[in-house]
């Protein structure tokens, strides 16, 4: 069968246009997201640099306020919360105070203000100072290197002064506070003894309030009182 040229030109084009019928238009909304989304990329990601620069800016701020905040904190002393950082802390003892007003107890508070001393034989209290709350304390002054090695300085004297029998003239609260300043060299010396530790508190010592003053002489004063009264 011949089939004519000019049926076959028909044939096509209605083939063509069948073709075109049948297929699905082009999404043109896609096309249109998709260059909504590369624009929006490209938006984001300027608004996410702006962003990150604006975020880092605050946390170098936050950052910056807080080491600041810290570094004041860190030296706060709350007597009402008995936190004494960078501290040695002293206190009256019951009658032996009363009688010497300069011997009392002795402490050392790590650098969160949490005080340590050595109670008794074999046993370093943490955070229950012995004979009550402080009545004076005294601030030390440390370099940076000082501070960094302070509470391990501590941790080392705990873990000793847990091995040793407890001796009042010998081996006391004073001793153990003296081998804390030696293990930080604290201002360059290394041979701190029980007499260096109640000179400093003696020179340096402060007392938290005017009734921390009263109670410790307090007693020493009604001793003597009772004494004169009973010699009349």
């Amino acid at each position: 069968m011949e089939v004519n040229p000019g049926n076959s030109e028909k044939i096509s084009s209605k083939t063509i246009l069948e073709e075109d019928t049948l297929k699905p238009p082009e999404d043109s909304s896609k096309a249109l997201q998709v260059e909504d989304i590369i624009t929006k990329n490209d938006n984001n990601d300027n608004n996410n640099n702006t962003s990150s620069i604006k975020i880092e800016e605050i946390n170098k701020e936050l950052i910056f306020y807080s080491s600041s905040q810290l570094n004041t904190d860190q030296k706060k002393i709350f007597p009402s919360k008995n936190r004494y950082p960078y501290c040695i802390v002293w206190t009256p003892i019951p009658f032996l105070t009363y009688i010497l007003p300069f011997i009392g107890h002795t402490g050392i508070a790590n650098s969160k203000g949490i005080i340590h001393d050595y109670a008794a034989s074999y046993f370093v209290s943490i955070d229950d100072f012995n004979f009550g709350n402080p009545t004076k304390y005294f601030q030390l002054e440390l370099n940076d290197k000082e501070k960094y090695e302070y509470d391990k300085a501590i941790e080392k004297g705990d873990l000793k002064y847990k091995t040793l029998r407890h001796n009042l003239f010998r081996n006391n609260c004073h001793s153990y506070v003296a081998y804390i300043l030696n293990q930080l060299n604290y201002k360059g010396k290394s041979d701190y003894n029980m007499v260096d530790i109640w000179w400093i508190l003696i020179k340096k010592g402060k007392y938290i309030n005017l009734w921390a003053f009263i109670k410790t002489y307090l007693g020493f004063f009604i001793f003597f009182l009772i004494i004169g009264l009973a010699l009349k």
